[in-house]
């Protein structure tokens, strides 16, 4: 492991990907600089703490937490591990203020950040596909998830322009040079669960210089829904290159097939009905698979150019197509002489393919100007997407009571009568940060982002090309009040050109989409082991797209003016010792529409809950007959959330609890879970049209069985 010189470098710790370019600079003298090698201390490979002290990697500067003036939460990879989560979405239910999308609907709902909408990144790059269709729905390649909450448009863009509510970021595990390693796992559980995965790790020459990785694994799932099942096939090769002590070059690629029904859950109606299956699949008989496949490569390269700076670069490939049958029940279609427990059955077929080329470049600098340190980065973004895609919703003439379902045959729709769209973005972003050390404990940041966005429309009249440009800035303050304890207040804005948007009047044209966010709270990491933030926050969002469905058309739009969410967040993480760990995670989101047309304005955005949060316990056996055992418990809980705008239908709140245990021995670990301990019924919403809830899985068994050789 190589730990550069002042000016920063690229240090790869342990199995992670955790850049920190940290000066280390004290100023000696008058108009003298004094370089000095950092102190890195560097995490074991086997970390099982759940607390998180380092840099995240998304923030290019190598800012530690407490002094980055934003709320951030870190899943590192020990909670995912005592998790056993299966993917980036059993992960995010963890963290306070998010909403994942669906597994069983994840085109149609994107996930939701204080009651935004969130944008995934992959290593920082973005994935610009059908809301969430580029998530490979896997863990097995992820070292640890990282979210930015709140716009966070200084360093992050492409595409489609800075995100508005928040990033989530999925970082994945990178070759370990000079070690070799190989594991492998197999689970198992109820619904027909199984999976298998490898992670292998070698070096490819004996100077430490280069090393290969690759995780691979194969699941297959049923569900407690009738006929929904799926079948998924990742494979993440990569490999790590020092070619010199100051250069580091990474390659990352992802080659997956997620093979899947869709469910697109119930018409909200069904929440006033009882005695009726919720097992049961609200569409046609037999319905075809929906298919995802997605390609990319990554490309990331780091040197150290001078005694004070370093350059960095990435460029990103991916391909992504998919083919979505639907067939599901809409309670949108204007048929009065049906009972109220009938709904017609709506055939829909979604199809996309998109290609996507980013490039970004970027200095970094650590340095002085009178008594004043700055920690400096500026680059320059660029990102080419096309994409083509198609989509048609349509009754089929079929109608299911689903107190006494007798569901039709498919039917397929008529080719003919799909609605076609093929267009190509293009963005251009400069941005600069600098971070300024004003005294030892007073911290401010100062960033601007120029976005420039062109959409190209290929239409069957001709070309129609829309440009939207706009100067993003955000700022910050950290004051280090002790040792332990740090306040900040932060002000950040996010600009999104508006795409996937289906108005009511085809002629229309979207506007983008803005928000801002104001955000004060404390950060702290006491001696007895509590560690942990608190956030208050006031965000706005304008433009926004919502359901506004017609009898012809059932995925209909408006865009309101403007969503305002307030709100206070609180995360603990309680470890007195090495055996003990105790986690707390609160929040109150309080979103409404607060202007816009008149039957919308008071109404909550769909899908949030006023609060939620979980609290989780988990004791390890160091020593003694029991050395080697873990177990642990928690419950995660959230009120009751909208299902449509204006609010008609609203779910229940729940409280659903989980316990766990596993055993390491001789580089072996079995693991057993259990989800929803006590079999709670519940429903929550789905997204799907913002009209449609979904049962919550019931009790669900898992064991895994994992080797390290």
């Amino acid at each position: 492991m190589k730990i550069s010189n002042c000016s920063g470098g690229v240090i790869a710790a342990g199995m992670g990907a955790v850049f920190v370019a940290q000066s280390a600079c004290a100023q000696d003298g008058v108009g003298e600089v004094v370089f000095l090698d950092p102190i890195v201390v560097s995490a074991p490979l086997e970390d099982d703490s759940w607390a998180v002290r380092g840099p995240a990697s998304f923030e290019k500067t190598g800012t530690p937490l407490r002094d980055f003036a934003q709320s951030v939460d870190i899943i590192p990879g020990s909670v995912i591990k005592d998790l056993d989560a299966q993917s980036v979405q059993d992960v995010l239910r963890t963290v306070p203020a998010v909403v994942p999308s669906p597994d069983g609907g994840m085109l149609f709902a994107a996930p939701l950040i204080r009651g935004v909408g969130a944008r995934t990144y992959f290593d920082g790059q973005p994935a610009f596909t059908f809301t969430n269709s580029a998530d490979p729905l896997t863990a097995i390649q992820v070292e640890r998830v990282e979210v930015i909450k709140g716009p966070s448009g200084t360093f992050s863009g492409g595409g489609v322009g800075a995100p508005l509510g928040g990033i989530i970021n999925v970082v994945r595990k990178r070759p370990v040079i000079g070690d070799a390693f190989i594991e492998a796992k197999i689970d198992g559980g109820n619904h027909d669960a199984f999976g298998i995965s490898g992670d292998i790790n070698a070096p490819l020459t004996k100077s430490d210089q280069i090393a290969v990785r690759m995780q691979a694994g194969f699941r297959q799932d049923g569900s407690f829904i009738d006929d929904v099942e799926g079948t998924r096939v990742n494979v993440f090769p990569s490999l790590e290159w020092r070619p010199s002590a100051k250069t580091e070059i990474t390659v990352l690629a992802h080659a997956g097939r997620n093979e899947f029904v869709n469910y697109a859950g119930f018409p909200a109606a069904v929440l006033g009905f009882s005695g009726f299956d919720r097992d049961q699949f609200p569409g046609a008989l037999n319905p075809p698979a929906s298919v995802v496949e997605t390609r990319s490569v990554q490309l990331f390269a780091d040197t150290e150019i001078s005694e004070n700076w370093t350059l960095h670069g990435t460029l990103q490939h991916l391909i992504n197509d998919f083919e979505e049958r639907d067939s599901f029940l809409s309670s949108s279609l204007d048929f009065p002489d049906l009972q109220d427990t009938t709904f017609p059955v709506v055939t829909g077929v979604m199809t996309s393919d998109v290609e996507e080329v980013t490039g970004s470049v970027w200095a970094k600098s650590g340095l002085w100007t009178g008594s004043l340190r700055h920690n400096l980065v500026f680059g320059v973004e660029a990102d080419l997407t096309q994409y083509s895609a198609t989509m048609f919703f349509g009754p089929t003439g079929d109608v299911i009571d689903v107190l006494n379902p007798v569901r039709p045959a498919y039917v397929v729709p008529d080719s003919g009568s799909l609605s076609k769209t093929r267009r190509r973005l293009g963005s251009v972003d400069l941005y600069v940060q600098d971070q300024i050390d004003l005294t030892e404990r007073l911290h401010l940041t100062t960033a601007l982002r120029w976005s420039n966005l062109e959409t190209a429309s290929f239409l069957e009249t001709g070309r129609e090309t829309e440009l939207a440009s706009k100067l993003v800035p955000r700022a910050g303050v950290s004051f280090d009040a002790s040792d332990a304890l740090t306040l900040f207040a932060g002000y950040g804005e996010g600009f999104n050109q508006v795409l996937f948007f289906t108005p009511e009047d085809p002629a229309a044209k979207p506007v983008p989409e803005t928000s801002r966010q104001y955000e004060i709270g404390a950060k702290f990491d006491f001696p007895s082991g509590l560690s942990g933030s608190f956030a208050a926050y006031e965000l706005y969002r304008e433009n926004v797209p919502v359901s506004a469905p017609t009898a012809t058309n059932p995925a209909a739009q408006v865009q309101t003016g403007e969503v305002r969410s307030r709100g206070a967040e609180i995360s603990l993480v309680w470890e007195p010792d090495d055996a003990l760990s105790l986690m707390l995670q609160y929040a109150y989101v309080n979103a409404e529409i607060t202007q816009g047309d008149a039957a919308r304005v008071g109404s909550t955005p769909d899908r949030v809950p006023v609060y939620s949060g979980r609290i989780a316990a988990r004791y390890r056996f160091l020593d003694g007959a029991f050395e080697g055992l873990s177990v642990g418990a928690g419950v995660t809980f959230a009120s009751g959330s909208e299902v449509t705008v204006p609010n008609t239908f609203r779910t229940d709140s729940y409280a659903v609890f989980d316990a766990r245990a596993a055993y390491d021995f001789g580089g072996a670990r079995l693991a057993l879970s259990v989800e929803n301990l006590f079999d709670d019924s519940y429903f929550v919403p789905n997204g799907f049209l913002n009209s449609h809830v979904a049962p919550g899985a019931p009790r669900t068994f898992r064991a895994s069985l994992s080797a390290t050789f």
